[in-house]
């Protein structure tokens, strides 16, 4: 994590943020059963894609990679603006372009189903990050490195937006920029929202690669309500096993929201250095809908 420009150290004279109540159980099987029907491999594959094939490189600090949050931005934008008319009256799609001191933006997605409370709900997030380097020399700048996070983000908001399905709690997709640099989107967004006192009800960083879906924990504080609560949704959505993978290092955007105050949590495979240039496996399709379940859950508890 870089700190260098003290984002997250210059809040300690700001207001703790609120502490909700996180759902110890999962209720609402059927409407994530609905929204995931819609959900495909082959979607997420063609997704994958055209982000890892078509720009130069990701990097944060690139014009390619400028070129690649503006696609994210535009992919996003289309779906948008091509949502059912089913959806209440009173649900509000934004879609914005975060922009940043380097050249990439990270870009935020937000689905009110009541609009008219404005930001008095807490919202559910959704993380994953656009950039990508070559870190260690392990991959080229237009590899995986949570392209899969990326995909799997886009079609959980494909899904759920063309479903109709109108949120009690606003859901957001993030999708940041810098994160090779040292989570540095992430920790802008985090500071952002901590000083503009939004209210969070958790935050979930999706960072599938190869392998199954599991909770990773950075270190022993984040056994907290949030991660006792995605160990429920992993187990109830498809009996998939689980393990606490500590990763040594501030390795997701999750440990940006931790910092700020706000309870976090990561869904990831617990095998290190897995970042390669392929096509995601046909499973990655069960980490989308991992993240549907979560964020219909907690939007609705």
């Amino acid at each position: 994590m870089d700190v260098t420009d003290g984002d997250l150290d210059n809040l300690s004279t700001d207001s703790t943020p609120k502490a909700y109540e996180i759902p110890t159980a999962t209720s609402f099987h059927s409407i994530t059963a609905a929204i995931t029907a819609n959900m495909s491999t082959s979607s997420l594959q063609a997704w994958f894609s055209n982000f890892t094939t078509t720009f130069k490189d990701r990097s944060y600090r690139s014009s390619a990679g400028s070129d690649a949050s503006d696609w994210v931005f535009n992919q996003i934008l289309d779906v948008s603006l091509s949502r059912p008319g089913r959806l209440r009256s009173t649900t509000q799609v934004e879609v914005k372009s975060f922009r940043h001191a380097w050249p990439q933006a990270s870009v935020i997605a937000r689905v009110d189903g009541q609009a008219g409370a404005a930001w008095e709900l807490p919202a559910v997030i959704l993380a994953a990050h656009i950039d990508c380097s070559n870190f260690f020399f392990l991959l080229p700048a237009v590899g995986d490195s949570d392209a899969m996070g990326a995909a799997v983000l886009f079609e959980t908001y494909r899904a759920i937006l063309t479903s109709g399905f109108s949120p009690k709690r606003p859901i957001e997709f993030h999708w940041y920029a810098g994160h090779a640099g040292g989570l540095l989107g992430s920790q802008k967004v985090a500071s952002e929202y901590r000083r503009a006192g939004k209210p969070v009800l958790g935050v979930l960083a999706v960072e599938p690669r190869v392998g199954l879906a599991e909770r990773s924990a950075d270190d022993p504080i984040l056994d907290t309500p949030l991660a006792r609560f995605l160990e429920r949704v992993v187990e109830d959505s498809q009996g998939e096993p689980w393990v606490d993978a500590e990763c040594g290092f501030a390795c997701s955007d999750h440990i940006s929201w931790k910092k700020a105050g706000y309870d976090s949590a990561r869904l990831a495979n617990s095998t290190r250095f897995t970042e390669k240039v392929e096509n995601p496996p046909a499973n990655i399709l069960r980490f989308a809908k991992l993240a549907v379940a979560f964020a219909v859950e907690l939007s609705l508890f």
